[in-house]
């Protein structure tokens, strides 16, 4: 999303299909990374392309990781529950990392995801139902990289993020939250 967002494109998420993600990132002793780790991670090089969509197509885009993949994202956190067969109902979608401001189903969004779901892979085709804004100058890999570089001539550690952008809850907490 911060490369969309330099690029002049406002981004709202970003999301990739999980397969695209191959490791986790390598981190030195000295807490050096090397390029090499950073492409391990994503080292398919795939355009990134900037999509608006509807929350009612993002929903059904979460919706539809449980029947195949999984998607990693950003900008966005949910809240799901699963019957007593397994089956898997998102409860609710809210914007931003730890917010309660609510998805709204019929508001429209930029959402930053590789070519190759943009385009359906992973049977995610609810992203071919999004209309294509930009492509991004830079491979998923080099934008990683840029990133990584970024944030260390900024100074910033670079730290792992809290893994809380899907929650499962119980079907009463569920029904609580759909009254």
């Amino acid at each position: 999303m911060s490369e969309a967002n330099r690029q002049g494109f406002k981004a709202d998420f970003a999301m990739t299909n999980g397969g695209g993600v191959r490791s986790g990132l390598a981190v030195g002793s000295d807490k050096s990374i090397t390029c090499g780790a950073a492409m391990a991670v994503q080292p398919f090089g795939n355009s990134l392309q900037v999509l608006t969509m509807t929350g009612k197509q993002i929903l059904a885009a979460l919706n539809q990781q449980y029947d195949h993949y999984y998607l990693l994202v950003s900008g966005l956190h949910y809240v799901y529950t699963k019957d007593a067969a397994g089956k898997v109902k998102i409860v609710k979608v809210y914007v931003g990392e730890g917010e309660k401001t609510e998805l709204s189903l019929t508001k429209t969004y930029r959402v930053v995801a590789n070519e190759f779901i943009a385009g359906g892979g992973d049977h995610f085709t609810q992203f071919t139902a999004g209309k294509k804004v930009g492509i991004l100058t830079g491979t998923d890999t080099e934008t990683f990289i840029s990133y990584l570089k970024q944030q260390t001539a900024s100074g910033k550690q670079i730290a792992s993020p809290a893994l809380n952008r899907k929650v499962e809850i119980s079907a009463d907490q569920a029904a609580a939250l759909e009254k």
